[in-house]
């Protein structure tokens, strides 16, 4: 995880504000919360209610409180959002609609851990090209296999 402080670091954003990061199919990995605690605003992506459930503890268990909206970042969607982290209770397809038409090229890191695996080579394609175009000029990658 601290692989990507080289290639990005968190107060990278032009006039020093905290470059954004988004980790797609994130689970409960530890990382988010490492890369919040890093100074980076995360805006972490993930289906299971269960775990963004844990997600949210570990954050809760540093004093960290959310507030919870429906439905602000994609149909069906669940947010719970608190200072520079955003976790997102949410399909990939529906989150990706919402953030294409609202956060294009905002993101200065997209952190992936084997969603390209997850998705295969057919559905594998638009994931790609929704990330290229949620990134940022100039902006980088992580990938984890």
């Amino acid at each position: 995880h601290a692989n990507i402080l080289e290639f990005c670091r968190p107060t990278d954003e032009p006039g020093g504000g905290k470059a954004r990061l988004i980790v797609p199919l994130c689970g409960d990995a530890a990382y988010v919360k490492y890369a919040w605690e890093q100074g980076y605003h995360v805006t972490a992506v993930e289906w299971s209610e269960v775990a963004v459930g844990a997600l949210k503890k570990q954050f809760e268990a540093s004093g960290v409180s959310f507030t919870t909206t429906t439905g602000t970042a994609g149909e069906g969607s669940i947010v719970h959002e608190s200072h520079g982290v955003r976790l997102v209770q949410s399909d990939w397809e529906s989150f990706a609609a919402y953030a294409l038409a609202k956060e294009a090229d905002s993101f200065d890191v997209i952190m992936d851990k084997d969603a390209f695996g997850f998705f295969g080579p057919v559905r594998g394609k638009p994931y790609a090209a929704a990330l290229s175009k949620l990134l940022k000029p100039k902006g980088h990658v992580y990938l984890e296999v």
